[in-house]
């Protein structure tokens, strides 16, 4: 907006810093002057110059796309959750049923090898479990245990890269073919296992994971393990 004087109209020149400050401060004059707004013109990115109103629309439609893609992933995030709450709560009735350790074993391979498409399952009870269970067990006292100090202290799963020597107590001869990996602690009153769940995708767990489930499933672990590991 040219700041000389209108030698036509013999207008004042208008400053433009006043006209500025004006509409700063007067944010509803186009509610007023709505008609003003078709002749204003407003540079683009590109160079080209396209009407206020057009601006406004390209805004509006650029945030709908926005919206339209959250919505989407919430949607997504919603299902997959009513799918794992179901996956749950059918592992949960299963464990009421078992009655040896190997019965808890075969239910949680079912639910997440068949159920959750894991791509490797990994469990080791710390202790003894009498009975002559096929359970994979490690001594109290082992001092591989001391890795997963940290992870007992928090007491929730963890997700992502771990290292090869976690994996390796984890999936055995199998933990080349992990590239992320959710670790889950078993807990009850004293650590009672280790579960790890494992994925040949680097991306399939991340550290920024929800742990919901994990954790969920962790302590349905330890209720039904509890009397059976010492």
């Amino acid at each position: 907006m040219s700041t000389q004087r209108n030698e036509k109209n013999g207008h004042e020149p208008m400053d433009e810093a006043a006209i500025a400050e004006y509409l700063a401060n007067n944010p509803e004059f186009f509610h007023r002057h709505g008609e003003v707004l078709e002749h204003l013109r407003v540079p683009h990115d590109t160079g080209a110059a396209v009407s206020l109103v057009e601006y406004q629309m390209g805004t509006l439609r650029e945030e709908n796309r926005r919206f339209r893609r959250r919505l989407d992933e919430l949607l997504t995030i919603a299902r997959d959750n009513d799918r794992l709450a179901n996956h749950l709560h059918r592992f949960t009735l299963e464990l009421i049923d078992a009655e040896s350790v190997d019965d808890v074993l075969g239910s949680l391979h079912g639910c997440l090898r068949d159920d959750l498409r894991a791509d490797l399952v990994g469990l080791r009870l710390i202790g003894e479990v009498p009975g002559g269970s096929s359970a994979r067990t490690i001594p109290r006292n082992d001092p591989a245990l001391d890795e997963f100090e940290a992870v007992f202290q928090k007491g929730r799963p963890v997700c992502g890269k771990l290292p090869r020597s976690q994996l390796r107590l984890l999936f055995g001869d199998a933990a080349d073919q992990v590239t992320s990996a959710a670790l889950v602690p078993i807990i009850d009153t004293a650590p009672l296992g280790l579960l790890g769940i494992g994925s040949q995708q680097s991306d399939r767990y991340r550290a920024d994971h929800g742990t919901v489930f994990l954790r969920h499933l962790g302590a349905l672990l330890a209720r039904s393990l509890r009397g059976h590991v010492s």
